[in-house]
């Protein structure tokens, strides 16, 4: 994982989308009370940390994902992640995104074009670049971003309201309690009525109130499985963004459609 010295980016988004989710918990999160007391904690206990690790193991229908991401309040976010046999990693500063894949990530890109993509093929290896601000008079990000899947967690403010749209239709209940990473946690099941897709169990630890871990229910029919885990809160967290990324702005011309070019190296 790459880090060195910091490159500040905006950090009070990720305060005013915590609030936000806060003030939403108690009249749209329905269930136990000694559950929704928890949620209530947990929330107040990641509003103060600056930093967090997350690794993750999930597979779905037969697709194998694992990341390892650090976040950092100021700093950004430093790491990788796996996909179909390929490695990619992944830097976020400054509302900008780089990422560099191997060859398999970008031959799965290629696939799921229709067929190998010569240019694609090329950039495997390579930094890329790509700004996460949505342009000037746009109410947007441009729906051909092949990333804009990455923007909800780019920006907190915009992954405070996913979740906050979802309460509305989710239950929390108590599961159990075990030991995660040596701290002994509750287990939270969340259940949603319209996707059970999104269901999932999240153990929050009993003295500090964090998150520790999110283990997802498989819907029925679903085969999803894996784990997600939240270590190293407030240890820092530095980026260092490669000075030699490619700008990804002609590269998505090809994924809206358009004629497109080969970025230059």
């Amino acid at each position: 994982m790459a880090s060195s010295s910091a490159s500040a980016a905006p950090a009070g988004g990720t305060a005013a989308g915590l609030q936000n989710l806060a003030q939403a918990i108690d009249t749209n999160l329905k269930g136990d009370p000694a559950a929704k007391k928890i949620v209530e904690q947990a929330v107040g206990a990641v509003l103060k940390v600056s930093s967090v690790h997350i690794k993750g193991n999930v597979t779905d229908s037969g697709q194998n994902v694992t990341f390892d991401l650090a976040f950092g309040k100021g700093a950004g976010a430093v790491g990788s992640a796996t996909y179909q046999g390929g490695t990619i990693n992944l830097m976020l500063a400054n509302d900008t995104l780089y990422v560099k894949g191997d060859q398999k990530i970008f031959a799965a890109a290629g696939a799921a074009m229709g067929g190998s993509n010569p240019q694609l093929a090329a950039l495997a290896g390579k930094w890329l670049k790509l700004s996460l601000k949505t342009p000037a008079g746009a109410s947007s990000a441009p729906s051909s971003n092949p990333l804009s899947g990455l923007d909800k967690f780019a920006d907190p403010n915009n992954l405070a309201s996913q979740i906050n749209k979802s309460t509305s239709t989710t239950t929390v209940t108590v599961a159990d309690k075990k030991t995660v990473n040596g701290e002994s946690a509750t287990g939270l099941k969340f259940s949603d009525s319209t996707d059970p897709t999104s269901n999932a169990i999240i153990y929050v630890a009993d003295k500090s109130h964090l998150p520790l871990e999110i283990v997802p229910t498989a819907a029925p029919g679903s085969t999803t499985s894996g784990t997600i885990d939240f270590v190293d809160y407030n240890k820092p967290v530095s980026v260092t963004p490669p000075a030699d990324a490619v700008d990804m702005t002609q590269l998505l011309s090809m994924f809206g459609g358009g004629a497109g070019s080969s970025p230059a190296a």
